[in-house]
């Protein structure tokens, strides 16, 4: 696994892989995948992280530049598919917030 996401990584002189973003999705609790993620560098251990616990009041604070990666807790993805019919411009906030950070985990 290390060995393919290092192929994706951006300093990686493989032109045509420069824009492939990794992205980890797992059940584990916040603080164990940031580990398992600068473990398998998809985050760097000197990366400003922010952990979303909340897609209503965590995600103005993710926006700010600062941070390079997000840790998107299950209680933050569940709450943004509670309120997709009613409010979808904050969901599509929500994404774009999250998926413009270099690294998501």
């Amino acid at each position: 696994i290390a060995e393919a996401i290092a192929r994706c990584h951006p300093s990686n002189s493989i032109k045509e892989n420069k824009d492939i973003k990794v992205i980890m999705v797992t059940g584990d609790h916040p603080t164990t995948a940031k580990a398992v993620a600068q473990r398998l560098n998809i985050v760097e251990l000197e990366s400003d992280c922010i952990e979303v616990n909340s897609a209503i009041t965590d995600i103005p604070k993710a926006q700010d530049c600062k941070y390079d990666a997000v840790i998107v807790d299950g209680a933050a993805i569940a709450e943004v598919l509670d309120i997709e019919a009613e409010d979808p411009q904050r969901v599509a906030d929500f994404w774009n917030v999250i998926l413009n950070k270099r690294n998501v985990v």
